[in-house]
């Protein structure tokens, strides 16, 4: 059967791993990658919250298809979350430039209700959590760094997860002058944290115990995370008006990056 399905061309390739796209998804991308066409991307500070799993390292999957079809959707292996036991991270980055990062804290919060003060909310980065621990912190002091060093605004780029998108967050932003670059929905190829949060993880895998406690996995991916080198982030960065073009050219669908 191989030797048949190979001489009509087929041939088993690892799937892609890539986000399921719907239409209104697909339309967003291709607005967005007309809109920034000519970005000036030395201006863009990328960031990003991840789950990083005890024992993980991204797999494979593998499909047989033809040369040319990696991209198509019966091709791809749809990204989705695991069982495993995870913390959150978030992290930032610039082109040629690292940023931090930190340990987010997903516990629940007490909601000091008065009919049940100790009724609390669910886990989850909600705007008040973000607001705390992101924007007023590491994000806020980033920019500024940014600003200082490369003389002239810097735009900062979040996903459209609700604990972004709500009120708190909103009303912080305005406060503390952080502007925003907005980004389309399930368009991790638009954004080069995406492929060092991969590096990352595969060089967590690498380093011995760090599956045995999540203390441990956070103290394996902040060493990672500190011997990251300018270069290898100028690697992502420095790529994305190809990538902008690639999003055009496929008319918003699924990209190489």
């Amino acid at each position: 059967v191989r030797t048949i399905t190979n001489e009509a061309g087929y041939h088993c390739r690892v799937a892609v791993h890539k986000p399921f796209l719907t239409a209104a998804a697909v339309k967003k991308r291709t607005i967005w990658a007309t809109e920034n066409q000519s970005r000036n991307w030395d201006t863009i500070i990328w960031t990003d919250e991840s789950a990083i799993e005890l024992g993980e390292r991204p797999g494979r999957q593998h499909v047989t298809r033809l040369p040319g079809e990696e991209y198509l959707p019966e091709c791809i292996q749809p990204t989705f979350h695991s069982g495993r036991k995870s913390m959150m991270v978030w992290g930032a980055i610039a082109h040629g430039r690292k940023g931090p990062l930190i340990r987010l804290d997903m516990s629940p919060e007490e909601t000091g209700e008065a009919e049940n003060p100790k009724k609390k909310k669910g886990r989850g980065m909600n705007g008040s959590k973000y607001v705390i621990q992101v924007l007023r912190g590491p994000l806020k002091s980033f920019v500024e760094e940014l600003e200082g060093e490369r003389g002239h605004g810097m735009l900062v780029v979040e996903d459209g997860a609700p604990g972004h998108r709500s009120k708190l967050p909103k009303n912080a932003r305005s406060e503390l002058g952080i502007k925003q670059l907005t980004h389309p929905p399930k368009s991790p190829d638009l954004n080069p944290i995406e492929p060092l949060w991969y590096l990352l993880k595969n060089r967590i895998a690498d380093i011995s115990g760090s599956a045995n406690t999540l203390d441990k996995l956070w103290e394996a991916a902040q060493k990672v995370w500190e011997e990251i080198t300018p270069e290898e982030i100028r690697k992502f960065t420095g790529t994305m008006q190809d990538q902008v073009e690639a999003v055009t050219k496929a008319n918003g669908w699924h990209t190489k990056y």
